[in-house]
């Protein structure tokens, strides 16, 4: 068992000891004497405040708290799913960074279109700063939707970690749709799913835009599910986000069981470009004016495109309690920018997460507003939901 409490508690109490240590009094009471009493106040005032956000932190204290310690990473889908795939890859590397070498372990706790493992990791887990958690963009758009189930607020944790993503939707290629769409209005779409309010709702949409006969099947506990739903026939339509289609959906079209049907696409402005990961797929948008002889538009269309935002700007989020350590925090979110900026770990990131810029430290906390439905557009998305799905909010 570890000893969490006692760690963190010691952690804060070494560092508080270097901090106090490293301190001058005799010369900021020159100076002050030298100074108007209001200056010396403000002055103070922002000092206690950089400190409060940018703590000083003894490299060997931290070193010590993380050494031997097994970080635990929450997985809110099961294995063999895109956020799986990219926790165990994140994990493996960032251990490297993080004084210490501690060992990251990702634990799947799936459920809810990943409200239980956030329900856990809020309700369940120390404060300790060895616990994070890895989102998926169902977290963020099921607390947007006010998922009666949600018992966890993101406001309450601090990103460390943005990664985003490109997604792909194929078929099965015994479907029988035609190259050119020409039979797709013949063809009866069967696709598995987990829930409506998750980040299935973007692919939901597409669905819709695309005024395809789908039926969707709820209930499949993550990506890795509803691929081996498609492989084993159950459904004929599914969707993965890049690392997962690579690795696991790739296959299958090499070995002509499946066909590549549309790529999300990456939002540019008010347009949809090809995924740098995808250039070969083409986009809802080619394949909305291959079918229809026009570009698309109307309400359908801008709640898509709201919801690509949501969903594909950080697709996984890598979060840590604002309780932590603060120590432990900004340790952590070094690593992570460390990380990143390594040459060895973005030849290797290319491969497992695709051609994206991820974000670390100020930078994950400057996406967030981006991750945010407005009113209107959270407004129309449930009213599509409530009236095709009967879905309750």
């Amino acid at each position: 068992m570890r000893a969490t409490r006692k760690r963190a508690t010691a952690l804060i109490a070494v560092v508080a000891l270097v901090l106090a240590a490293c301190g001058n009094g005799d010369d900021a009471d020159t100076d002050a004497a030298d100074e108007p009493a209001d200056e010396v106040e403000d002055a103070d005032d922002a000092d206690d405040a950089d400190d409060a956000e940018e703590p000083d932190v003894d490299d060997a204290a931290v070193e010590a708290f993380f050494e031997g310690e097994t970080i635990e990473l929450i997985v809110p889908f099961g294995a063999g799913g895109g956020v799986d795939f990219n926790a165990r890859f994140i994990a493996e590397q960032l251990s490297q960074y993080i004084p210490g070498n501690p060992t990251i372990q990702a634990i799947n706790v799936e459920g809810g279109s990943g409200v239980i493992g956030g329900n856990q990791y809020e309700l369940q887990t120390e404060r300790d700063g060895l616990t994070m958690f890895i989102s998926g963009s169902g977290n963020l758009i099921a607390e947007q939707f006010g998922v009666e189930e949600v018992r966890y607020s993101t406001a309450d944790w601090v990103p460390v970690l943005g990664v985003p993503s490109g997604g792909v939707a194929y078929i099965r290629e015994d479907l029988g749709l035609n190259e050119d769409f020409s039979n797709i209005d013949d063809i009866e779409f069967i696709t598995a799913m987990r829930e409506p309010t998750g980040v299935d709702t973007l692919w939901l949409l597409g669905y819709e835009l695309l005024g395809l006969n789908v039926n969707p099947v709820f209930g499949y506990g993550g990506a890795g599910d509803t691929r081996v739903a498609l492989e084993q026939g159950e459904s004929n339509l599914d969707w993965q986000s890049t690392g997962a289609y690579e690795t696991n959906v790739q296959p299958l079209i090499d070995g002509g069981d499946a066909r590549a049907f549309f790529s999300a696409g990456s939002r540019v402005g008010d347009e949809l470009e090809r995924h740098e990961a995808h250039e070969e797929v083409p986009t809802i948008v080619e394949v909305y004016e291959e079918i229809y002889g026009e570009a698309p538009s109307g309400e359908t269309w801008e709640a898509y495109l709201a919801m690509n935002t949501v969903v594909l700007t950080a697709q996984r989020l890598l979060w840590m309690h604002s309780e932590d350590p603060p120590e432990a925090i900004q340790a952590i979110q070094q690593a992570t920018i460390e990380m990143i900026n390594d040459p060895a770990f973005q030849a290797e990131a290319v491969e497992a997460l695709g051609p994206y810029t991820l974000a670390a430290g100020e930078d994950a906390e400057a996406i967030l507003p981006q991750l945010q439905l407005d009113e209107a557009q959270r407004g129309t998305i449930q009213d599509f939901l409530q009236a095709r799905y009967d879905t309750a909010f």
